[in-house]
């Protein structure tokens, strides 16, 4: 299959005002690349962004996008993708700004979030739900107070082997305890 990589140029005027990106690649079945540009730092939402991309191999998100508020969905059911390269700054995801952001793509084999993700974000639901292949997930390395729900975030990993920083959300005592009930359940 020859390659579908689609570059995002954007008119000068709209690359730095785009704030919503939502199910903008959602069902583009052969799809297999993206790297979004530099110049895209208004970016609220990427919920849904890449869900049902089934031939995504892999997606490049700029430093520069450090204001996205929501990741919901933004990769579910992306069943070939196997890496994904996130700000390593994104301190403006709320509430349920991760909610099932990678469920079903059964081909990633890692994922490191953000270190800063953690300021409002209250909701950890389903996050890395049926990555049949997720071996290693790095956790943000603060603290995280203000989630209050977490659900089931790595059920159906069959292959989790190692999740670094798990302790920084397992203070928190919701649905049994991150870590004892909803964590470690497929492990």
């Amino acid at each position: 299959f020859p390659s579908h990589d689609i570059p995002v140029t954007l008119p000068t005027g709209a690359q730095n005002s785009l704030t919503s990106m939502a199910s903008t690649f959602s069902s583009c079945f052969k799809l297999e690349n993206v790297t979004l540009p530099s110049s895209m730092t208004a970016v609220t939402s990427l919920a849904s962004t890449f869900s049902n991309c089934y031939s995504m191999t892999s997606i490049t998100l700029p430093s520069t996008m450090n204001s996205v508020t929501t990741m919901s969905s933004m990769c579910g059911s992306a069943i070939s993708l196997r890496s994904i390269t996130l700000p390593t700054s994104m301190t403006a995801l709320t509430t349920t700004g991760l909610n099932s952001a990678f469920a079903f793509c059964y081909s990633l084999s890692a994922c490191t979030l953000p270190t800063s993700i953690n300021a409002g974000l209250t909701q950890f639901n389903s996050v890395f739900q049926a990555c049949y292949n997720l071996r290693n997930v790095v956790l943000p390395t603060t603290q995280t107070t203000s989630l209050t729900t977490i659900t089931t975030p790595f059920l159906d990993c069959l292959s989790l082997t190692g999740i670094t920083n798990a302790d920084k959300l397992g203070q928190n005592t919701v649905g049994g305890g991150l870590v004892t009930a909803s964590l470690l359940y497929s492990i």
